[in-house]
Protein backbone atom coordinates (compact mmCIF):
# COMPACT_ATOMS: atom_id res chain seq x y z
CA UNK A 1 0.00 0.00 0.00
CA UNK A 2 1.38 2.98 -1.33
CA UNK A 3 1.65 5.89 1.50
CA UNK A 4 2.76 9.32 1.86
CA UNK A 5 5.67 9.52 3.89
CA UNK A 6 4.40 12.92 5.71
CA UNK A 7 1.03 11.40 6.13
CA UNK A 8 2.48 7.97 7.34
CA UNK A 9 4.53 9.77 9.64
CA UNK A 10 1.79 12.41 11.45
CA UNK A 11 -0.64 8.72 11.97
CA UNK A 12 1.99 7.27 13.21
CA UNK A 13 2.75 10.28 16.08
CA UNK A 14 -0.61 10.45 16.97
CA UNK A 15 -1.67 7.54 17.93
CA UNK A 16 -2.73 7.00 21.67
CA UNK A 17 -0.16 5.34 22.97
CA UNK A 18 2.38 7.48 21.31
CA UNK A 19 1.16 11.05 23.21
CA UNK A 20 2.23 12.54 26.34
CA UNK A 21 -0.74 14.17 27.79
CA UNK A 22 -0.13 16.13 31.21
CA UNK A 23 -3.02 16.55 34.11
CA UNK A 24 -1.17 20.51 35.06
CA UNK A 25 -0.94 20.65 39.03
CA UNK A 26 0.56 23.46 40.99
CA UNK A 27 4.16 24.14 40.78
CA UNK A 28 4.63 21.07 37.64
CA UNK A 29 7.08 22.24 35.34
CA UNK A 30 7.26 20.10 32.12
CA UNK A 31 10.89 19.96 29.64
CA UNK A 32 11.21 18.68 26.17
CA UNK A 33 13.76 18.65 23.50
CA UNK A 34 12.11 20.85 20.68
CA UNK A 35 14.08 19.11 18.20
CA UNK A 36 12.74 15.77 18.65
CA UNK A 37 9.17 16.47 20.09
CA UNK A 38 5.78 17.05 18.10
CA UNK A 39 3.77 19.44 20.67
CA UNK A 40 0.59 21.79 20.49
CA UNK A 41 -1.07 23.88 22.65
CA UNK A 42 -4.31 23.43 24.43
CA UNK A 43 -7.11 25.61 25.51
CA UNK A 44 -6.59 27.08 28.24
CA UNK A 45 -8.49 29.92 30.87
CA UNK A 46 -7.06 32.95 29.58
CA UNK A 47 -7.92 34.75 32.93
CA UNK A 48 -5.90 32.50 34.62
CA UNK A 49 -1.92 33.01 35.26
CA UNK A 50 0.96 31.07 33.35
CA UNK A 51 4.57 31.56 32.84
CA UNK A 52 6.73 30.12 30.45
CA UNK A 53 10.50 30.37 30.27
CA UNK A 54 12.88 29.42 27.65
CA UNK A 55 15.94 27.78 27.90
CA UNK A 56 18.81 27.66 25.45
CA UNK A 57 21.95 24.86 25.14
CA UNK A 58 24.78 25.52 23.44
CA UNK A 59 27.12 21.89 22.80
CA UNK A 60 30.43 23.26 21.11
CA UNK A 61 31.87 19.94 21.03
Amino acid sequence: MWCDSKVCAIEHIGQRERVYSHKWQAGDRVMYDNRATVHRGRRFDHSEHREMRRVETVDDS
